[in-house]
Formats: C-alpha cells, sequence, structure tokens
C-alpha cells in the first residue's frame, strides 16, 4: 500500500465540496450554486492535465452521499 507523503489537493477540495453539500444546515441555494461547482469539476476533470481525471474518482465516490443529502434537504 503507498501512502503519499503530501496531501492531494483534488481529494482535499473534493472533500470540503462534498462536506458543504452534506451539511442539513446549508441553505438549499448554497447547496445547488456548490452543485454547479461540483458539474465544473466533473467537467474539466477530462482535460489532459497531470492528475485532473483525480477530481472525478473522487467525486464519483462522494456523489451518493451528495444526492441522498440534497433528497433529504427537499423532503
Amino acid at each position: 500500500v503507498h501512502i503519499p507523503t503530501k496531501p492531494c489537493p483534488a481529494l482535499q477540495v473534493v472533500d470540503i465540496l462534498a462536506d458543504s453539500l452534506t451539511i442539513a444546515e446549508t441553505p438549499a441555494a448554497l447547496k445547488i450554486a456548490r452543485l454547479f461547482l461540483a458539474s465544473d469539476l466533473l467537467h474539466n476533470s477530462t482535460a489532459p492535465v497531470r492528475n485532473a481525471s483525480r477530481y472525478r474518482v473522487r467525486l464519483q465516490a462522494v456523489l451518493p452521499d451528495i444526492f441522498e443529502s440534497l433528497h433529504e434537504t427537499y423532503r
């Protein structure tokens, strides 16, 4: 198992975004704005830039939790 010595910025950004989208107290309008940010990250993760795909991989892992939280917001 390889444990990186430097934190991965992509993972940090996505984790912060996911946390902010799953806080129950966050207003719905703010969650929608942040969802647009997640969409932009997904779109740009296909760019031919080194490690850009890490955003997509991490977002795929947290999207179910994000959408479950959004569902709870609109109940």
